[in-house]
């Protein structure tokens, strides 16, 4: 059996999106440092004062925000906060694969995305005639933890194209198989629920939205202003670890409790994979 969620949908330009993300945000006065990197975390008396960058440049602020995604447990580390969250995250390597589309499986067609828990993938059609097709953190899948993101190579393996590649050629016979691996690898900020970590920390001012493992991109907007409503409460006194600040979403006319997304919880029931 299976279900189909006809109102959801993908992002089959990631790179465009996060481009333009970064324009808005330079619309509204966001000032963007590309090719660099933050090399301390400068403090005093418990509380942040700012960054340092490789470049030599110190930018000075009562707040920071670690949305380093795969280094963000490097920057918890120089913040000095790893130690007092009983939430941690690491770097997952995961890849991608690129195959030709079938006649009835395209962009055009059936513009859907597919998860196929039994044979462990997901693919979806994109725009150029072909097929992506992920993994899904099987049990037969070993997890590749990655200790240095700025080592990991973007090039996919043998081993990962062969095992997705004929498993989706197993689901969609239609599907024909290249000669050689095409597509790319990259990382997850995986926590070990595979929830993400939205709050404040124990080093005043310092706050973090991490963990995403791999299934927070759409929700971007919405992770801004619940970062934002969480440092107006925390800044203002409120007592976020033992009253949660609750978040009301007018969208959608739902309220989120950011206690979900603590960063000493017990971990949240889920699949265990990218699917949350």
């Amino acid at each position: 059996g299976g279900f189909f969620v006809p109102s959801g949908g993908f992002i089959d330009d990631p790179q465009l999106a996060a481009q333009n993300l970064m324009d808005a945000a330079r619309h509204f006065g966001a000032k963007v440092s590309l090719r660099t990197s933050v090399v301390a975390i400068e403090k005093s008396q418990n509380k942040v004062l700012g960054v340092q960058l490789n470049n030599g440049e110190t930018i000075k602020s009562s707040i920071v925000i670690n949305a380093a995604g795969p280094w963000s447990s490097h920057i918890n580390d120089l913040a000095g906060v790893s130690e007092t969250m009983e939430m941690s995250t690491r770097a997952m390597r995961q890849e991608v694969h690129a195959v030709p589309a079938s006649e009835e499986f395209n962009i055009i067609d059936n513009p859907v995305m597919v998860g196929d828990l039994d044979l462990g993938f997901y693919s979806r059609p994109q725009p150029g005639g072909t097929l992506i097709v992920g993994g899904v953190e099987a049990d037969c899948d070993p997890a590749v933890w990655i200790d240095d993101p700025d080592s990991d190579s973007p090039t996919p393996s043998i081993e990962s194209w062969e095992s997705l590649v004929w498993r989706l050629a197993k689901r969609v016979p239609e599907v024909s198989v290249p000669n050689r691996p095409t597509g790319l690898a990259s990382l997850y900020d995986v926590t070990p629920d595979w929830t993400p970590i939205y709050d404040r920390t124990d080093l005043g001012g310092f706050y973090v939205a991490c963990g995403t493992s791999g299934n927070q991109f759409k929700n971007a907007p919405l992770i801004g202003h619940l970062m934002k409503e969480l440092i107006h409460a925390c800044e203002s006194g409120h007592d976020h670890d033992t009253d949660p600040v609750q978040v009301h979403c007018s969208m959608v006319n739902e309220t989120v409790d950011l206690g979900t997304f603590s960063r000493n919880r017990k971990p949240v029931a889920g699949t265990g994979t990218v699917l949350g």
